[in-house]
């Protein structure tokens, strides 16, 4: 074969590259690099070739041997350690968070049951000695005779007594369910109530009389514009006037006037977690009271020229409500966006519009509603926005404005509204049930609490300051 095709062709048959002449040389090999026959100087150049492509290979061999001889996985274990690392420290940035949470809750319910058992105590010292010691006394020194059915009633008493001592030295007093929870569920917490007695002493106590309005005020602080926006710690107001300005005082006196650069405030509220105020506008703001500051946090709301109408906070938990009636839940101090909720979870068909959100201090959310026919009422909701209670609608006179509509949350889950849509216009203390507790005929804006010491009323002149009873 190899013979004819030498006699076929007696021209080397080396390729010529372009603007090259064809090789006139006669054939003298088959070359083994193109199996083509070339003459002698052809075929040198194809072995040069091999030559070079050898020693190429070689240079390849040559790494791959230091590849191999160099080999580790060592930075993958480190990038993967790494990783869990990063892992690991946001988990325990989370577990810190869930930790100061569980904690405040936990302070606020012993606060709250140490208060009850410091009462029992003094309550119970004095009719302990009252009712058992001193007729006691008077029978073992007084008396000849002791009547059984005398002694049976102070034994009566006694065993009273200790049971319910027993049932405070309890260790279940306080139970929380962190032992079967998971990171991202809410961690449940419940307490005994072994004062019933005084717990009810304590409620009426801390109860809300709004006849303390219809009293002089103890100071009024002038303003020149009707907005509603106000909030009270329990030693500041924070108020704002048009066009750009915060207001703070304290019960006697105006302390500062802070800039807001232009911006609107729609609503203010207090954290006692964060020891900020709040301050919603077309962003979400913080004031903090020590350092005379205001900051804009990283809160982003999910549409183009966005209001925030209403915001509320309790513990590590902000919530927002939009002019288009989302409603965000945030987690401070990250401001990381936890959820959000359109009006469809918490309107009913016969609604119209939400007016304000307010979270009080056992994390119930209330949202004040207006209905299609122009009553209002206040549902109330878990975290998980999952209504729990469907107020009563309460009648308006039909003048409802959903921007005139501003409550705020007390203790043992009341509610105070400022109703302006009534005529006459009137302040209202709504219970647990969505129902009228309290009513009394008053004009104002807005209001606030001071702890438990000063009701503040905002209305067209300025704010006015109650003394609560």
């Amino acid at each position: 074969m190899a013979t004819d095709i030498a006699s076929s062709f007696t021209l080397c048959q080396h390729i010529a590259k372009e603007n090259e002449e064809e090789c006139q040389e006669e054939q003298y090999s088959l070359c083994p690099h193109c199996d083509l026959w070339l003459c002698i100087p052809h075929t040198a150049d194809h072995q040069q070739i091999i030559q070079t492509n050898a020693h190429e290979f070689n240079d390849r061999v040559n790494e791959v041997r230091q590849q191999l001889t160099e080999l580790s996985i060592d930075c993958l274990y480190e990038d993967c350690k790494k990783k869990i690392d990063e892992w690991k420290d946001r988990m325990h940035a989370e577990i810190n968070i869930r930790h100061d949470e569980m904690v405040q809750q936990l302070t606020k319910l012993y606060n709250e049951l140490a208060e009850e058992v410091k009462e029992f105590k003094l309550k119970k010292l004095e009719s302990f000695t009252h009712d058992i010691v001193e007729p006691l006394t008077h029978m073992l020194t007084k008396q000849k005779q002791i009547h059984p059915k005398r002694l049976k009633t102070l034994v009566t008493q006694l065993q009273s007594l200790e049971e319910k001592i027993a049932d405070i030295n309890k260790p279940n007093l306080i139970h929380m369910n962190c032992d079967k929870v998971k990171l991202s569920e809410e961690i449940n917490f419940t307490r005994q109530h072994p004062c019933d007695e005084i717990g009810v002493v304590l409620e009426n106590r801390q109860s809300l009389e709004l006849e303390c309005v219809q009293k002089k005020e103890l100071h009024r602080f002038p303003l020149n514009t009707k907005v509603s926006a106000l909030a009270a710690s329990a030693n500041y107001i924070l108020a704002f006037e048009r066009p750009s300005t915060l207001l703070l005082f304290d019960n006697k006196t105006q302390l500062r006037s802070i800039d807001t650069k232009g911006d609107s405030v729609w609503d203010i509220c207090w954290s006692d977690t964060m020891k900020l105020f709040l301050i919603a506008g077309a962003k979400l703001q913080t004031y903090d009271i020590i350092h005379n500051k205001i900051v804009e946090t990283p809160v982003n709301i999910l549409h183009n020229d966005p209001q925030i109408w209403a915001i509320t906070s309790y513990f590590h938990d902000v919530l927002l409500l939009d002019d288009e009636g989302l409603i965000y839940r945030y987690s401070w101090p990250s401001f990381t966006l936890k959820a959000t909720w359109q009006k469809s979870i918490y309107l009913e068909d016969s609604d119209s519009k939400a007016a304000c959100i307010r979270l009080n201090d056992m994390g119930i959310l209330a949202i004040s509603i207006t209905q299609k026919d122009l009553h209002w009422r206040i549902d109330l909701f878990d975290a998980h926005m999952q209504r729990i209670h469907r107020g009563v609608p309460l009648t308006n006179n039909g003048t409802a404005n959903l921007l005139d509509f501003s409550f705020i949350s007390l203790t043992n889950n009341k509610w105070l509204v400022m109703d302006r849509s009534s005529r006459p216009q009137m302040l209202t203390l709504v219970d647990k049930d969505g129902k009228l507790k309290q009513q009394t005929q008053k004009k104002g804006i807005n209001v606030a609490v001071m702890g438990r010491t000063f009701l503040v009323l905002r209305d067209d002149t300025g704010l006015l300051l109650y003394k609560l009873s």
